[in-house]
């Protein structure tokens, strides 16, 4: 909206358009705020899917490294093993 039409509505006393003329301005801005929120919460989103996406490889890749780890343990000759004292 041009701020001379503004100017011109208020210098003519038209106090509907006035009114018209600045619910428009305040819409439009809420409107644009709300658009940059929703943004902002689908980047966090993007970005926590990814984290935890990243975590919960690397915890599957930490437990298969243990299980492997293991699985020598089992496979190693048994006088390689401790002995428990019991």
């Amino acid at each position: 909206m041009r701020p001379s039409r503004f100017s011109a509505h208020v210098r003519a006393h038209d106090w509907f358009a006035v009114a018209v003329d600045f619910v428009i301005v305040v819409l439009g801005v809420y409107v644009a705020v709300w658009v940059s929120n929703q943004q902002v919460l689908r980047d966090r989103q993007e970005q926590t899917t990814k984290v935890v996406a990243r975590g919960t490889e690397e915890a599957f890749q930490r437990l298969a490294q243990q299980f492997e780890a293991a699985d020598v343990i089992r496979s190693a000759p048994s006088t390689y093993r401790r002995r428990s004292s019991g």
